[in-house]
């Protein structure tokens, strides 16, 4: 299987810090990866150089066989690649899948998103998550309680 994202060799520098240093990856199409570390260890860095946001000082990136390493956020988008913030607070009048599926306003169409997000909600045997509030958890004490898988 090739890879759908592959990450070679990435370094940033702010000044003096080195950032990221040499990271390589590969991601294939339906795989999950996580990414680990303690605060200031460079993954919200190394997220926002695979999404345009900081260029890379020397590495490669590829997302569906094309080279993206020095585009801009927008066209990281409009290729299909696309990223969520961490947001503190849902947003209570949505769905928990479509809490998930909200893609900036320059990608239009959610067409990528939506039905990845619904494989993933299949995947981890939450069948009622496109009706579930997104206030799910005020109503459980964890979530072993609530039925999260």
């Amino acid at each position: 299987m090739s890879a759908l994202l592959e990450v070679r060799a990435v370094s940033k520098r702010f000044g003096g810090l080195l950032a990221v240093s040499e990271v390589s990856f590969s991601l294939a199409e339906g795989e999950i990866l996580g990414l680990i570390g303690p605060n200031g260890a460079g993954k919200t860095t190394l997220f926002n150089i695979v999404n345009g946001v900081y260029k890379a000082d020397q590495g490669t990136i590829a997302f569906a066989g094309k080279d993206i390493t020095r585009i801009s956020p927008d066209k990281v988008v409009h290729r299909g690649l696309a990223r969520t913030h961490q947001i503190v607070k849902p947003l209570n009048d949505l769905t928990l899948l479509d809490n998930v599926t909200v893609v900036p306003a320059s990608a239009a169409n959610t067409s990528i998103s939506r039905p990845r997000a619904r494989w993933l909600w299949k995947y981890c045997s939450r069948s009622d998550w496109e009706t579930a509030s997104t206030s799910w958890h005020a109503r459980s004490p964890s979530p072993a309680r609530s039925g999260w898988k």
